[in-house]
C-alpha cells in the first residue's frame, strides 16, 4: 500500500518547514552583522588611543575607541553602582565626573570597590589635580544631567577591578 499523506498535516508540515527555514536564514544574516560589529570593535580598540580633540567628532564615531584625555575630576561625590559582585566579595562600581580641558563632561569608571574599603577610598577620590585617564570611550546617551541636557555624553572605562587585600 503505498504512502499517502493526509492534507492537512501536509500543510502544518509544510508551513513548519517554512518557517524554520527562514529562522536558519535570520540567523545567518544576523551571524555577519555580529561578525561585521565585532570587526569594527576591533579595529577601534587596537588604534592610537583618542585625544581631547577627537571628542568634537560625533559621538556614534566615538564608540569603542581608546582615549587618553587630560583634565581634572570634578569636585562632586562619585556615583556608586551598588550590588557590583567581583571576587566573591559585594562592593561598588565607582563612577565620576569628568572635565577634559576642552569640551563636555565625561562619566569615568574608576573602577570596583569592595563594600569593606569604601570609607576610606572615598575621600581620595574628590582630588581635583590636573590628571590624564585613559580608557575606553562609551556613548551612553541615557546619562542626562538634571536639566536634561546630555551634559555627560560619553562614558570612559578605565580599565578592570583587581582584587584589593
Amino acid at each position: 500500500m503505498p504512502f499517502r499523506p493526509a492534507a492537512i498535516p501536509t500543510v502544518f508540515v509544510a508551513i513548519g518547514l517554512f518557517i524554520l527555514v527562514n529562522l536558519g536564514a535570520w540567523q545567518y544574516r544576523r551571524h555577519g552583522q555580529t561578525a561585521a560589529r565585532l570587526a569594527e570593535v576591533t579595529e577601534r580598540t587596537e588604534g592610537a588611543p583618542l585625544d581631547t580633540l577627537a571628542l568634537q567628532r560625533a559621538p556614534s564615531e566615538l564608540s569603542w575607541y581608546l582615549a587618553s584625555i587630560d583634565g581634572h575630576f570634578v569636585d562632586a561625590e562619585p556615583m556608586l553602582i551598588t550590588n557590583r559582585y567581583e571576587f566573591n566579595q559585594a562592593g561598588y562600581e565607582v563612577v565620576q565626573r569628568f572635565q577634559p580641558t576642552s569640551g563636555k563632561e565625561l562619566l569615568v569608571s574608576r573602577g570596583w570597590l569592595p563594600r569593606e574599603r569604601l570609607d576610606e577610598e572615598l575621600p581620595a577620590l574628590r582630588a581635583t589635580a590636573p590628571t590624564t585617564v585613559r580608557g575606553m570611550l562609551l556613548d551612553l546617551d541615557y546619562f542626562r544631567d538634571e536639566a536634561g541636557s546630555s551634559l555627560r555624553r560619553f562614558f570612559l572605562s578605565t580599565g578592570f577591578s583587581t582584587p584589593q587585600e
